[in-house]
């Protein structure tokens, strides 16, 4: 099976600081669901409907849960890393476009897909 990892490097406005703020430590607890759609209210229509198609694709693969890890923000730079299966491979770009669609400013993208060890020899 193959595990994917997104990872996210980008600024934000002074204006959204706080929101991002907010919005990285809920990430960062783990709070992917419902909090992290009131979060994404703030930046409008676009950005909502985008996370509704996120949201709605991870539902297909109930089984398989996405990690939110070593997501952090340090002045206006914020770093987030989605990690998961076939979940976050089916996102990814989706995951950059909500990025943009909330103001992400900068975006550096890195795209990662790694065989895991099934313990089968």
């Amino acid at each position: 099976m193959m595990e994917s990892v997104a990872k996210f490097y980008f600024a934000v406005l002074e204006k959204d600081q706080d929101k991002w703020e907010s919005l990285v430590s809920d990430l960062s607890a783990g709070h992917i669901g419902f909090r992290f759609e009131e979060h994404i209210e703030y930046f409008g229509r676009e950005a909502e409907a985008l996370l509704e198609e996120i949201l709605d694709y991870w539902q297909l693969f109930k089984n398989e849960r996405v990690l939110t890890e070593q997501c952090k923000i340090k002045d206006n730079k914020v770093f987030l890393q989605f990690v998961g299966l076939r979940s976050v491979a089916g996102t990814k770009d989706l995951l950059r476009q909500l990025l943009l669609a909330c103001g992400a400013q900068e975006l550096k993208v890195d795209y990662m897909d790694e065989d895991i060890m099934s313990g089968d020899e």
